[in-house]
Formats: structure tokens, sequence, C-alpha cells
């Protein structure tokens, strides 16, 4: 991967890392649940996949570099790589919340 991708990567990480506040770098993200350490509000979750949309919008290269993550795919409608990433790198969510997650993605879908 280059070198371009790889700090791309980092700032999408390092985002999802401060919304819990932890840092990146902190994190061994070569265990399997790395992503069920900490969770997170429905709310906090929306706000970072409004962060991370229009990061994808006003980054182009983003784009393909977060595309090379696995379980990503190769769709090219951002709203289904927010809705991808944070399903499969996203912090779980808190067990009170009963919302339907896919609702709360319209304000990110209208905006494509």
């Amino acid at each position: 991967m280059s070198k371009q991708k790889d700090k791309i990567l980092e700032t999408i990480f390092e985002e999802l890392c401060k919304r819990v506040g932890v840092k990146f770098e902190d994190l061994d993200i070569d265990k399997e649940d790395w992503a069920d350490q900490y969770s997170w509000e429905l709310e906090e979750e929306i706000e970072y996949q409004v962060w991370l949309y229009n990061y994808l919008v006003n980054t182009p290269q983003a784009v393909d570099a977060i595309k090379i993550l696995p379980m990503i795919g190769e769709d090219d409608k951002i709203s289904k790589i927010v809705k991808n990433f944070c399903l499969f790198y996203g912090w779980a969510l808190r067990d009170d919340e009963d919302e339907d997650e896919d609702s709360d993605l319209d304000e990110i879908k209208e905006r494509e």
C-alpha cells in the first residue's frame, strides 16, 4: 500500500478512535475483537458517518484507499462505503439503542 493510502486510512481510524477517547496507536488491531473493546451511542456513530462521508467526498483518493480494507467492497456509492465501514470497523453500539440504523442514514444518502 502506498504511503498516501496509509496516511488516509490512519486519518480515518484516528477520527474513529477520537470519538471514544482512545488513541489509534494504543489499539491492538491484530486482535479479532478490537472493535468490541469500545462502544458508542447511535448518535455518535451517525456523527462519525457524516464526518466520514464528508471526508470521502472532499478527498477523492480516500475512496480508493478505504476500498482496500476487507469487507468494504467495490461499491462506488459513498453512503454504502460509509455504512459498510461502520458495520465492520465501527465500535459496538451500546445495548440501550433500539432505533433503526438504516433510517438514520437518510441524512447521508440525501447528500449523494
